[in-house]
């Protein structure tokens, strides 16, 4: 896996830099505020049509709202008032996310209390726990791969999307050269999903670079999303499976 050689090689030319990483990872810790999730985790756009889209939103403190006060500023709520507006149908939407969660902790805790209810659409939103966390390349492999094979099963006639991950190098609550190790694991992280994905029937990955050209559009943390952000981020990945006719 050439992604891991990366990681290896780019761990071992920042074994210098590492008590500066320690002494900046520690310090953004203390300093950024701990926000609550979002209220309000299940939702639905109607339209005049009786037909609708059922999509469930898995994943981190993104999918989770953190940033904004209800579901519906946050991603999942523009995501599926936008998607309703192209697809001219309701969309019932539920969303199953927590802070701090990685992809192992997500299939170990919150796949286990995912509805029984047949779902058309599962969003994931996943990987800036795991850049946060210093997880290898291999390790995201493994445990996101492990994470599909188990929804493919519980929920064999749902498309699954992976949202492209969060532009951690670009949060302004990381300075140089933390953001610059944590942007570079992000992108061996993206390369991963972007493998994986059509490895299997009906999964896809909403490759899309995030680039935050305003700070303002970060919430005041500078790690989450204000519902600016959100806005902009739901609407692309609703964009991406109307132009695809993923559903």
């Amino acid at each position: 896996m050439f992604a891991q050689f990366l990681f290896i090689i780019g761990g071992i030319l920042m074994i210098p830099l590492t008590p500066l990483l320690i002494w900046q990872g520690k310090k953004v810790k203390a300093t950024v505020p701990r926000l609550p999730e979002a209220i309000n985790p299940q939702g639905i756009f109607e339209q005049a049509s009786t037909d609708f889209i059922k999509v469930l939103a898995l994943g981190e403190s993104t999918f989770a709202g953190v940033g904004v006060d209800t579901h519906q500023e946050g991603i999942i709520g523009k995501f599926a008032s936008r998607l309703s507006q192209l697809y001219q149908k309701s969309v019932v939407w539920e969303v199953v996310a927590k802070s701090g969660f990685s992809a192992q902790k997500v299939f170990d805790e919150l796949v286990p209390i995912i509805p029984d209810t047949p779902f058309d659409l599962i969003l994931i939103g996943l990987g800036g726990n795991d850049t946060f966390e210093l997880n290898s390349p291999q390790k995201w492999h493994h445990d996101l791969k492990q994470l599909l094979q188990i929804l493919k099963k519980r929920q064999p006639q749902a498309v699954i999307v992976i949202a492209n991950l969060p532009p951690v190098g670009q949060f302004p609550a990381f300075p140089p050269p933390l953001n610059w190790v944590l942007g570079g694991l992000t992108a061996l992280h993206t390369q991963i999903a972007r493998q994986l994905a059509p490895l299997f029937e009906q999964i896809y990955f909403h490759d899309e670079k995030f680039i935050i050209s305003n700070p303002q559009e970060m919430f005041s943390d500078g790690v989450h999303p204000s519902g600016k952000a959100y806005q902009i981020w739901g609407e692309s990945i609703a964009q991406f499976i109307y132009q695809k006719q993923l559903i």
